[in-house]
Formats: structure tokens, C-alpha cells, sequence
């Protein structure tokens, strides 16, 4: 800055704030809590998010209709199981046309194959196995000390028990 305004600032004098503005302000502040207290608005955001709620599922529920005429289109109808479809009609004919529809969707469905749960049962076996440490099938594997492996250590002989080095035997055999 040059000395000219420098000087033309020290002279000037910090006035305040005219005595109209505090009650210009206040008004202000007033009036825009009324706005915002107002009902219409404090439901709009809920209401906003109700409607998206619903509108995603109506697309869903045409979604999948539009999905399930196609695959009607391309794969031909369902075919009808003989023996469900006469349980369901005396189901039908005992009680009302839903409760048919319903026990014939039941007898329908594909049930678990037992031989799945076995395959399950099989497979938790040999991951549970594979985890854990069996020391019966460790018995034939017998520590034996390789100097090469154990140079950093100096032949110290106050190794604990985990520190027990096994030896690894590959066989490649040419299969070509």
C-alpha cells in the first residue's frame, strides 16, 4: 500500500452499526424460522422417500413379470406334474381355488436331494480336517535336524518343540 491511503486510514474512525439493523436482523431470523417450522414442509423429505420406496417396488414387481411372459415365451409353459395336479384340485374342491394353486406350488417344489446334505456334511469334513492339527497322522513324519536350514540358528541345542525341521521329498516324474 502507499503511504497516502495508509494515512487516509488512520484517520478514519470505526463508526457502528446504524441502530435499525439489529431489529432488521431479528426480523429476518424470525421469519425464516416460521418458514421452516411451517408442516407442509417438515413432510416433505419423508414423503419424498416413501414415494421412491414405492416406485422401486412397482418397477421391481414389473420387472420380474415382464421377465417371467419372456422366459414363457422362449421356454414354452411349465410343464404339469399329473399326480400334484389332481391332489391340488381336491384341495381346490375342499376348500377355495387359492389354497389349490398353493398345494399345487407346494407339491411342486423341488425338494433338497439328501445326497447335498451328504456332499455338505463331507466337505465341512475335510475343510475341518485341513484346519486342524491331527498329531496321530504327524506320528510317521520324525524331526530331523538339516544344517543347511539351521545355520542361523548355530546349532543351538535349546530349540522348543515346534522348532522341529521335517524333510520335504519331491518326486517329478515326466508324464510326456
Amino acid at each position: 500500500m502507499n503511504d497516502d491511503v495508509e494515512r487516509l486510514l488512520r484517520q478514519a474512525t470505526p463508526r457502528g452499526a446504524p441502530p435499525e439493523l439489529r431489529g432488521r436482523v431479528l426480523a429476518a431470523v424470525a421469519d425464516e424460522l416460521d418458514s421452516v417450522a411451517r408442516p407442509g414442509r417438515s413432510l416433505r423429505l419423508p414423503l419424498a422417500v416413501a414415494a421412491a420406496v414405492l416406485v422401486s417396488l412397482a418397477s421391481n414387481v414389473l420387472v420380474s413379470d415382464a421377465v417371467d411372459r419372456r422366459l414363457a415365451i422362449a421356454l414354452g409353459p411349465i410343464p404339469v406334474q399329473k399326480q400334484a395336479a389332481e391332489i391340488a384340485d381336491d384341495v381346490a374342491s375342499l376348500t377355495d381355488p387359492p389354497t389349490g394353486r398353493w398345494a399345487y406350488e407346494r407339491l411342486t417344489a423341488s425338494p433338497r436331494r439328501d445326497d447335498e446334505a451328504q456332499q455338505y456334511a463331507a466337505r465341512l469334513q475335510r475343510m475341518i480336517q485341513h484346519f486342524t492339527f491331527d498329531p496321530q497322522g504327524a506320528a510317521d513324519e520324525t524331526p530331523r535336524e538339516n544344517p543347511q536350514m539351521d545355520r542361523d540358528r548355530r546349532g543351538s541345542r535349546d530349540r522348543r518343540p515346534f522348532d522341529a525341521q521335517y524333510v520335504l521329498r519331491l518326486e517329478h516324474r515326466n508324464t510326456a
